[in-house]
């Protein structure tokens, strides 16, 4: 890591630390740094991005994008956030989620070529700047539009103990043939068996929901090609002659995000058929709704995230806590791996760790009313400490 590319005047001996392990060990592709609050983890990102040309800097929310920028809007990078954050030049009443150009290939073209929609010039920026920064939710959308996003030096994940969680969000399935048909008619490309087959209660199944998943998948892809030609067609015929009706643009915006959504489901579907061994998955039913999500989400992080990198990956955090349990929920060989561990400067006495030991949270655990009435009694001690803080006084 090239130190002249560090955004500050003075290099704190945290960071000086972090660097100079960095720099003994440039052959680790992936670079996992738990350092505590303070350290100036930010800074490191900064100056390993630009030390290998170019990079993506991944923040878990809108407010930390829009700290990186208040700290380092001096250097060359350019932050993105998703359509819905930026609105319509043409009608600032609507998101450029839902503007004429998303329904309108000439109003599209137009707004490129004349640089209009604040949006598509934010993201232009972005590619084209050396430190292209956005968030989590973005960075794992976009990773799935071919040609999209072209990998640079450097991929960092800000607050990577979030990153699972995140990859894991992504690929959950929640099932309900009742909603579906709500909201998809789904029922109208099923055969009678399958209509049946469908609608039994799901834990009839007795734990073997391959058939019901596959049976459904083939429903609902039958619907959304059938659907979305159609959709497509009338798109067009409404369109014609009413290319400046915002409303109407608007709706039909809409109509796209449905069959998004629609997509995104019967794709999370094929991903459960292509490997359905239970010890993959987390599989709950409750409601009539059948719940599946990954147990490893190390093959999303390989076919998606990546490639996004021809040097460093790097992962920053304050709780990385294992690199070892790190590497393995990612699919990373540890031996590839770098691990740095720095304590923040802070001093520990003026800011106390409280332990809160007595419950689990995972996703299982959760779901068991014991552990639940256990984490109401740690959220109870937590809040305690925090009133007594502000207030000098306790709950009772």
């Amino acid at each position: 890591m090239n130190e002249q590319f560090f955004p500050f005047k003075k290099i704190r001996k945290e960071q000086q630390n972090i660097i100079d392990e960095i720099n003994k060990n440039l052959d680790k592709r992936y670079i996992i740094i738990e350092a505590g609050t303070g350290t100036g983890k930010s800074g490191i990102a900064i100056a390993a991005a630009l030390s290998d040309g170019n990079g993506y800097v991944i923040t878990d929310s809108l407010q930390l994008q829009d700290q990186y920028m208040s700290d380092f809007g001096g250097v060359s990078i350019a932050n993105l956030k998703g359509k819905n954050n930026y609105r319509c030049t043409d009608n600032p009443k609507f998101s450029c989620e839902f503007g004429k150009c998303s329904v309108n290939s000439k109003v599209l073209a137009n707004c490129i070529r004349n640089g209009l929609c604040p949006y598509l010039e934010a993201r232009k920026k972005a590619l084209g700047s050396n430190i292209f920064l956005t968030n989590y939710a973005y960075i794992i959308l976009a990773s799935e539009v071919e040609g999209l996003l072209k990998p640079r030096g450097d991929l960092i994940f800000d607050e990577a103990h979030l990153l699972e969680n995140h990859l894991t969000e992504f690929c959950t399935l929640s099932l309900n043939v009742d909603d579906l048909e709500k909201t998809y008619s789904i029922m109208s490309e099923a055969s009678q068996d399958e209509e049946k087959f469908l609608f039994r209660d799901i834990d009839s199944f007795n734990g073997d929901y391959t058939n019901f998943v596959s049976t459904l998948y083939l429903v609902c892809s039958r619907k959304f090609t059938k659907e979305k030609e159609a959709f497509e067609k009338e798109e067009k015929d409404l369109m014609s002659g009413n290319e400046n009706d915002q409303e109407l643009a608007a709706m039909l915006a809409e109509g796209h995000k449905k069959f998004y959504q629609f997509e995104k489901i019967i794709d999370n579907m094929n991903n459960y058929l292509s490997n359905p061994t239970s010890s993959n998955w987390i599989i709950d039913t409750k409601d009539n709704t059948l719940s599946i999500r990954p147990l490893k989400v190390d093959w999303v992080f390989k076919d998606y995230l990546d490639k996004l990198a021809t040097e460093h990956i790097y992962f920053m955090s304050a709780t990385i806590l294992d690199k070892d349990d790190f590497c393995y929920s990612l699919g990373i060989n540890p031996d590839e791996a770098l691990f740095i561990r720095e304590e923040s400067s802070f001093d520990p006495d003026k800011s106390p760790i409280y332990g809160v030991c007595t419950c689990r949270t995972d996703y299982k655990s959760l779901q068991d009313s014991s552990n639940m009435q256990k984490v109401a009694e740690a959220v109870k001690y937590i809040l305690n400490i925090l009133i007594y803080a502000i207030c000098g006084g306790f709950l009772g």
